[in-house]
């Protein structure tokens, strides 16, 4: 049967596969191609891809959207990771302030009476500033712990990671067993093609020396040979 040229996109949907696909066997010289005048590439269609190239097609989608999940995953843990490393300095930070706070509240109150009334002040006004440093202590240790939480479930994301990577690399490898495989079919069809071809020239040439036979066959019976005159004459 002959060829059908098609460009590259409806030879794809012809034999219902992606184009990366149709690429991939025409630099393995799977397809026949061409360019025409307008500099647009065709493709020869002669048949539809094997079994094995439509499961090739759907290894590499799932391998795609893995690398996909593995990229967001990454992500994720990244900004988590940035998050917990600013919160903790910024507690590390109010902790420092709350100290130097009372020291300078220590110092002033044992210091000379010279004063007391606005030193009582300032010490009022570090007091306020130590319960809302303490405040804000709490709420970034709450949020820590929050941020632990989250830790953990980063250490779950990097397990799915590897888990993905692991299936990912699963994947290539049966898809390379696949190509394989089809190497192989290739090969043991051209060798029964080739056996086709010389069993049919022997059975041409067997049907030729039948039908030989079979006409001297019928010649003889048309034209049977004169018994022999050589006995005796009575």
């Amino acid at each position: 049967m002959g060829a059908t040229w098609l460009t590259i996109k409806a030879a794809a949907e012809r034999l219902q596969v992606s184009e990366r696909t149709v690429w991939r066997r025409l630099r393995a010289s799977e397809l026949e191609t061409r360019m025409t005048p307008d500099g647009v590439r065709e493709v020869a269609i002669e048949a539809p891809l094997t079994p094995a190239d439509n499961l090739s097609d759907a290894l590499s989608v799932v391998e795609q959207q893995g690398e996909r999940q593995i990229q967001v995953a990454g992500a994720a843990v990244g900004q988590a990771r940035e998050l917990s490393k600013h919160l903790t300095d910024e507690l590390h930070r109010t902790r420092r302030t709350a100290r130097l706070a009372w020291t300078i509240a220590t110092m002033l109150t044992i210091g000379t009476g010279v004063g007391l009334w606005a030193s009582a002040r300032l010490l009022g006004a570090l007091e306020l500033e130590q319960a809302r440093a303490a405040s804000q202590a709490t709420t970034i240790e709450y949020t820590a712990d929050r941020l632990a939480a989250t830790s953990e479930r980063a250490q779950a994301l990097d397990s799915q990671v590897d888990a993905l990577s692991v299936e990912r690399d699963h994947l290539r490898d049966a898809r390379e067993a696949l190509v394989e495989q089809r190497a192989e079919a290739l090969v043991d069809l051209a060798g029964a093609k080739a056996r086709t071809t010389t069993t049919s020239a022997e059975l041409t040439v067997a049907k030729a020396e039948i039908d030989r036979l079979t006409t001297q066959l019928e010649q003889l019976a048309a034209n049977p040979p004169a018994p022999p005159t050589d006995g005796p004459v009575d």
